[in-house]
């Protein structure tokens, strides 16, 4: 109990003593200007410390002395410095343009997989082993091969033209050979027609085996089985035979597996995805942006859209560079919040899908607006008021409206020129390089209004005027503080 009375004490011995400190020049002030009234003051007589200046209505002049003994401290008006960098939160993703599906042309059964070197720690190549989830692959690589009754049928067709257009091409050669007018015009001008649609089935042949995507070897290897039948050269070929109904999956990118969907005896249609592959050397940022902060970005030129990505992981990374690609038109009614997307280069492979980051991004300063500290700014009922300087060699200071568009922790931010309904509102233009009173702003203003007071209820009178709190105070109440 002793102990919390003690407590009490001491706070309320320092809560004095903080308003003493506070109070100190305005009553060294007061205390001066009551003591030079007194008849028996054994000090001369010092000068008014204020007084109305006759630069304005609102003007105050102020002393050397009234300066050091009521702690004038005058700053200058700064360009508004850039807002605070708005940090995002967000995570790595895929870029949907750069992923592809690799699927069969063909219904079929899947009878092997392609194979992946994998490396030792060394770096050389070590085992052989099918293609599995995460494997890096090359453009054309074979992924798989799919046994398919369908490419079978097409070669064997091709095989059936190219016999067909060689017996065709030998009978029109013979009929061209012998006496003219021994075989009937008609007959030779119709197999001149029928040497032309195998052309023409053989070429047709060919391009629908060429549009399933077989290599110009496999074709090639068609037209050998062709000439070996016509050559009567025909022997079994284990290979070919088993090779003849194949058709290959071939990755049409480079990249990364992201997706694999079967395996070795399935059977698979051609609208299934076997696999999906993604090139992660450029990836995808997905960010939400407040919809006050949108207009912010939206707001950037295009050459300044730009962010800084870093990993919520690695608390040491360097910031990736990147640039802002889309500013969602959508906002999330639940959040309030839009989503920011950008791509970012990925090409060491750093980046994983899914990671959380934070983007950061930079925002230019406001031109028209203007910064002093939120002690100079003084509130009036109606809006912002600050005094300034209007005579540095004569210490003369205007009170001043101004257009504050928002205050901070430390500074208040001001336009420099206001608009029309700020200035139809009585605010003024407030320009970098001027000079603000940043302490005692508050008392200023009364000891100005209270000398306007005077000023308008005295007769005019040639002595200089003083604050009213510092004329001699009755017996009765003694001298005003503050």
């Amino acid at each position: 109990m002793k102990l919390s009375r003690a407590l009490v004490s001491l706070v309320v011995v320092v809560a004095v003593i903080a308003a003493l400190v506070v109070l100190r020049p305005w009553t060294r002030l007061h205390s001066v200007q009551a003591s030079e009234t007194e008849p028996n003051a054994d000090q001369a007589a010092v000068q008014d410390l204020l007084q109305l200046a006759s630069g304005g209505k609102d003007s105050l002049h102020i002393s050397k002395e009234g300066l050091k003994v009521l702690d004038i401290h005058v700053v200058e008006v700064r360009p508004a410095p850039p807002p605070e960098a708005l940090r995002l939160p967000g995570s790595i993703f895929l870029d949907p343009a750069r992923m592809v599906r690799a699927h069969s042309r063909f219904d079929g059964e899947v009878v092997s997989m392609g194979t992946f070197i994998e490396p030792d720690a060394a770096g050389q190549p070590k085992v052989r082993r099918t293609l599995r989830f995460g494997d890096q692959v090359h453009k054309n690589q074979v992924l798989a091969i799919v046994w398919s009754k369908d490419v079978g049928e097409k070669k064997s067709e091709l095989i059936d033209a190219l016999s067909k257009l060689a017996i065709d091409y030998s009978m029109l050669q013979r009929y061209r050979a012998v006496e003219k007018g021994t075989v009937p015009e008609r007959t030779i001008h119709e197999a001149e027609r029928t040497y032309e649609g195998d052309i023409i089935a053989v070429e047709r042949a060919e391009r629908t085996l060429r549009s399933w995507r077989l290599t110009e070897d496999e074709i090639a290897a068609v037209h050998r089985e062709a000439h070996d039948i016509q050559a009567r050269a025909v022997k079994y070929d284990k290979q070919l035979a088993k090779t003849w109904a194949e058709t290959e999956v071939r990755s049409p990118i480079e990249g990364i597996i992201v997706e694999k969907n079967f395996n070795v005896g399935d059977i698979v249609a051609n609208s299934q995805d076997l696999f999906k592959i993604a090139d992660l050397s450029r990836v995808q940022v997905f960010a939400n942006a407040y919809e006050e902060d949108l207009a912010l970005i939206k707001a950037l030129p295009p050459e300044r859209q730009h962010w800084l990505i870093d990993l919520k992981s690695d608390p040491n990374d360097i910031p990736v560079p990147g640039k802002i690609d889309v500013i969602g038109k959508i906002i999330d009614p639940t959040q309030h919040s839009g989503a920011v997307m950008g791509s970012l280069d990925n090409r060491d492979g750093r980046l994983s899908i899914g990671q959380f980051v934070t983007a950061t991004i930079q925002l230019p300063a406001d031109p028209t607006m203007v910064a002093v500290p939120t002690s100079a700014l003084i509130e009036d009922g109606e809006g912002g008021v600050v005094f300034v300087e209007t005579d540095a060699d004569r210490h003369e200071f205007a009170r001043r409206k101004v257009a504050v568009v928002r205050r901070g922790r430390e500074l208040a931010y001001i336009r420099s020129h206001p608009n029309g309904d700020e200035a139809r509102g009585g605010a003024e233009a407030l320009v970098a390089g001027q000079r603000v009173i940043v302490s005692g702003g508050l008392q200023l203003s009364s000891e100005l209004s209270d000398l306007q007071s005077d000023a308008v209820n005295q007769q005019p009178s040639s002595a200089p005027a003083v604050p009213k709190s510092s004329r001699k105070s009755s017996s009765t109440h003694g001298p005003k503080t503050y």
